[in-house]
């Protein structure tokens, strides 16, 4: 997933919101077992994801899968690391000891989701569109 660009931050917010919203609709959909549905989201990147998603919505977070005061900050990117030759910053999530880079959050959270459902595509109603 590449892209960039103002709102980058705000988009990389919805979609973990978006990708945690969609535990409970598999849950309540009842297409996939619950077992199935909770081993998926109990991978790092997707705990991570629920705290962000939840604190976002939420504020404060009263019962956190990996950190209540997770934090969302801008890593300043010096010239000769960057892939353009130009100093700049990147969103990268800190919680529970961890830095995460929020871009790759994003990508790993919604290919979890989506190698989830494709690898269940024949369980759902008209699934052609999902490859």
């Amino acid at each position: 997933m590449k892209f960039g660009g103002e709102g980058l931050d705000d988009f990389c917010f919805v979609l973990l919101q978006h990708c945690w919203a969609m535990r409970d609709w598999l849950v309540v959909s009842r297409t996939f077992p619950q077992a199935d549905v909770e081993r998926l989201f109990a991978s790092d990147e997707l705990k991570v994801c629920r705290d962000v998603a939840n604190g976002m919505k939420h504020l404060r977070i009263t019962r956190p899968s990996v950190d209540a005061n997770f934090l969302v900050v801008r890593e300043y990117v010096p010239a000769f690391l960057s892939e353009d030759g130009k100093e700049g910053s990147r969103p990268v999530v800190l919680a529970g000891g961890d830095k995460r880079d929020l871009i790759e959050l994003c990508s790993s959270c919604f290919e979890q989701v989506r190698a989830f459902l494709l690898a269940r595509a024949a369980a759902i109603p008209d699934a052609d569109h999902l490859a």
